[in-house]
């Protein structure tokens, strides 16, 4: 994030592997760049483009818990002070009322702990929100029982 032009090809490869990989049978969740609307908006199109749902889910986290949990990080392991600030400078928050920020799942950061274990992270229960809007069911209260082939 220090190099704009470094971080102008990273969106454009992330992008693109969104769109080599998204399909009504595959399902994407694209964690990086997504602080810029118009990357957003890019990436609703490419949904739009392949007919399959979107979603955000956006972790509201107050600066002060981020700058926390940098100041945690053992030394030269996280970006430093001064880009963490540049880059919380730099976020558009999601608007709902954008078609390309909806349906929006906001969810508030928990209070400073160690990071979850990976399998925390992928556990269907961890965020009931997200399921339902991924796969279009705004009842359904579980993942689909089988995986898309």
């Amino acid at each position: 994030y220090q190099n704009g032009h470094v971080e102008k090809r990273t969106r454009a490869q992330v992008k693109a592997a969104v769109e080599r990989h998204l399909s009504k049978t595959v399902t994407v969740l694209c964690d990086s760049s997504n602080y810029i609307k118009g990357f957003r908006y890019e990436l609703y199109c490419i949904a739009k483009a392949a007919s399959t749902s979107f979603c955000i889910v956006w972790c509201r986290t107050p600066e002060s818990l981020v700058l926390d949990r940098e100041a945690a990080l053992p030394t030269n392991s996280g970006y430093g002070e001064d880009l963490i600030n540049a880059l919380i400078m730099r976020f558009e928050e999601p608007n709902p009322q954008n078609r390309w920020d909806r349906p929006l799942i906001a969810i508030d950061a928990p209070s400073f702990s160690p990071p979850p274990s990976s399998s925390d992270l992928i556990s269907p229960g961890a965020i009931p929100d997200v399921l339902p809007a991924i796969f279009g069911d705004p009842t359904a209260p579980t993942p689909p029982s089988s995986s898309p082939p």
